[in-house]
């Protein structure tokens, strides 16, 4: 970490080790950061502050991409004030948390590595679809051919409801969320896809109109198929047909228990539910989100949010901080969704 304040510095260094990672050196000058970079044996990844005390720090990121070190730029700069080589790097703009910085940070390694090796990836036969992992090889060779390797942003709608459904997304990580709008103009969640399912449900039940508005609420990496030429596949291969429309009676029970939640379990509950099923999807025990955004899921008022996070860590189930949460004890939360949580369904083993 190449950082000339010592507080700040510190606050991103704690946050990384409560992650698990291993923070190597924390240094403020260039000298220092060069030095450290030519005698390390091994570093992962960098976190880099452009303006150390009025010295600019590019000859660090220039070490770093000659080491072929990736790095994150931590900085109050914007991009016009930053050397056009340097200006498609992954930016966290300041101020941040140090949460904040890890998360960023863990973010972009995850989507870079799903870059390089997506398009390989799709060839090879490894996609990390749940659904797309289970199919045998003849109906594997037959999507195959069609998808595409994206990278998705967060906030990106993918679906609006009653609208005609062009594309479907096959996700290998990141967090869609489906909500539902009420005449009255407000919305609700009623179901959240990850790695193990996919977009375009209907089109598995022979229709093109989206049923809900989907959302990413994080980054994704997928692979994208056009809706119309999946719906033609599904005619051609039966057992390609039979395993899709798995994952389509899996959303709609998921549906009916978002449903079912709303009506009939308290908030505690309905917040313990949502935080497993983003930890799952993610593959993580933090969950990336802030307490405001956590109320505009659920329907429900931040201050109720508040509450329930206050009960759940003095009970010792969770830890909060400013724009997240991380799960200390699952179990406990299992327990405190009283039964309206469904864990992921296991993956179909491929038929050879």
């Amino acid at each position: 970490m190449v950082e000339d304040e010592w507080i700040v510095a510190s606050q991103i260094a704690a946050a990384f080790r409560n992650s698990g990672a291993r923070v190597v050196a924390m240094v403020p000058t260039v000298t220092n950061a060069l030095n450290f970079i030519n005698g390390a044996e091994r570093l992962d990844a960098a976190v880099l502050d452009l303006n150390l005390r009025g010295e600019m720090a590019y000859p660090v990121a220039e070490a770093l991409d000659r080491e072929g070190i990736p790095y994150i730029l931590a900085t109050a700069f914007d991009q016009n004030q930053i050397a056009t080589q340097y200006r498609d790097v992954p930016r966290c703009n300041k101020p941040f948390s140090g949460h904040q910085v890890a998360e960023f940070l863990a973010r972009v390694l995850k989507t870079s590595n799903t870059s390089e090796n997506a398009r390989s990836s799709a060839r090879s036969g490894a996609p990390n679809n749940l659904l797309l992992s289970s199919l045998p090889p003849s109906a594997w060779e037959l999507i195959s051919n069609e998808l595409e390797p994206v990278q998705l942003s967060a906030r990106t709608r993918l679906e609006t409801c009653k609208s005609r459904i062009y594309d479907c997304y096959f996700f290998e990580d990141g967090v869609l969320s489906h909500t539902m709008r009420a005449p009255d103009g407000s919305s609700m969640e009623v179901a959240i896809t990850g790695f193990e399912g996919m977009t375009g449900v209907p089109v598995l039940q022979s229709s093109n109109q989206a049923i809900s508005d989907a959302t990413l609420l994080t980054d994704a990496s997928a692979y994208k198929i056009r809706a119309d030429a999946l719906a033609d596949m599904l005619d051609k291969d039966p057992v390609l047909g039979n395993i899709l429309r798995r994952h389509a009676q899996e959303f709609s029970t998921q549906l009916t228990l978002s449903l079912l939640a709303v009506g009939r379990f308290r908030i505690e509950a309905r917040l313990a539910r949502w935080m497993l099923m983003v930890s799952d999807r993610l593959g993580s025990q933090i969950v990336p989100f802030s307490q405001e955004s956590i109320g505009l899921s659920l329907g429900v008022r931040r201050a109720s949010i508040t509450g329930a996070i206050r009960d759940f860590r003095h009970r010792g189930l969770i830890d909060s901080y400013r724009g997240g949460i991380k799960i200390c004890d699952r179990q406990g939360l299992v327990a405190a969704s009283q039964g309206c949580y469904r864990p992921l369904p296991k993956p179909l083993k491929p038929r050879h």
